[in-house]
C-alpha cells in the first residue's frame, strides 16, 4: 500500500460503513463454521480491526508484512500478531488451525496459489480457508494501483485459484451485491478521469454511510443463511474452501 494509507485507515474503519459491514458479514459466516474457541489465522490481518471482533469468539492469530499495521494491532491487545510475509507461513508448519483467512490479501500477491496452498499445510484437518477478493478486472481503477493490487477476480478464477492450490472450493459467491451498480459507475468515473477515489478510505456523509451500511450488512443474512445462498454478481467475491 502506499503510505499513510495504513493509518488511514486505521483512523475512519471504525466508523466507515464498508469496514463495519465487511466485519459483520465475515464474522456472521464464521460463527456457521467455527465452535466458539477455534484457533483463527488471519493472513494479511492489517490493522487488526476484523480480528479484534474475533477475538470475542475465537483464539485468534495473526500475519501482517507491515510494521505500522502490526503496532495498531497491538494497540488494540492482540498480543498474536507477527510482523511477516506470506512466506512466513511455512514456518508455522506443524501447527493446527481451524481457519486460516485472507481477506482481501491475495490479490496483492505475486504468487496467489502458493500461498493457499501453504495454508492448506496448517488447516486442521476439518478447518477451513475463507478468502476474499475484489471483483472483475474491468472494474480496474486508480485506486487499485493505490492499494497495490496485482489482480481482480472473477467467481470464476477464484475457484480456478483455490483448486490449484489443492484445496476443495465449498462456497464461491459475489458479494457486496446490492450496491454494485452504484459503485462500478464511480470505479469507470474514476478510472475516464484517473481520480483515485476516496470512500475506501474516509467515509462518506453521516446519512449516506448508515444507509450503505445497512444495505451491505443485510447481505450477510443471505450468505449465512442454511443452506447459504450466494449472489450473481458483486464487488468483491468470496470463498469458503477445504482440505480435499
Amino acid at each position: 500500500m502506499e503510505p499513510g494509507l495504513i493509518e488511514a485507515m486505521r483512523a475512519s474503519e471504525a466508523s466507515h460503513w464498508w469496514f463495519r459491514a465487511r466485519r459483520r458479514i465475515l464474522l456472521s459466516i464464521l460463527n456457521d463454521e467455527l465452535p466458539e474457541g477455534a484457533r483463527l489465522l488471519d493472513v494479511g490481518c492489517g490493522t487488526g480491526y476484523f480480528l479484534e471482533a474475533a477475538q470475542e469468539y475465537w483464539d485468534v492469530y495473526g500475519l501482517d508484512f507491515a510494521e505500522e499495521a502490526v503496532a495498531f494491532c497491538r494497540s488494540r491487545g492482540l498480543t498474536n500478531v507477527r510482523q511477516a510475509s506470506v512466506q512466513a507461513l511455512a514456518d508455522l508448519e506443524g501447527r493446527s488451525f481451524d481457519c486460516v483467512s485472507f481477506c482481501d490479501v491475495i490479490e496483492h500477491l505475486d504468487d496467489d496459489v502458493g500461498a493457499l496452498r501453504a495454508a492448506e499445510s496448517l488447516l486442521h484437518p476439518a478447518g477451513v480457508v475463507l478468502v476474499t477478493v475484489p471483483a472483475y478486472q474491468w472494474l480496474w481503477s486508480p485506486r487499485d494501483d493505490l492499494h497495490h493490487h496485482r489482480r481482480r477476480y472473477t467467481k470464476a478464477s477464484l475457484t480456478s485459484t483455490i483448486v490449484e492450490a489443492g484445496l476443495q472450493p465449498e462456497f464461491v459467491t459475489y458479494f457486496n451485491s446490492h450496491l454494485f451498480l452504484l459503485a462500478a459507475i464511480s470505479r469507470l468515473v474514476d478510472r475516464a478521469f484517473n481520480l483515485q477515489g476516496s470512500e475506501q478510505v474516509h467515509p462518506p456523509p453521516a446519512l449516506i454511510n448508515r444507509l450503505f451500511e445497512q444495505v451491505f450488512g443485510h447481505e450477510r443474512h443471505r450468505l449465512s443463511s442454511t443452506p447459504r445462498r450466494g449472489f450473481m454478481t458483486g464487488l468483491s467475491v468470496l470463498a469458503i474452501a477445504t482440505l480435499k
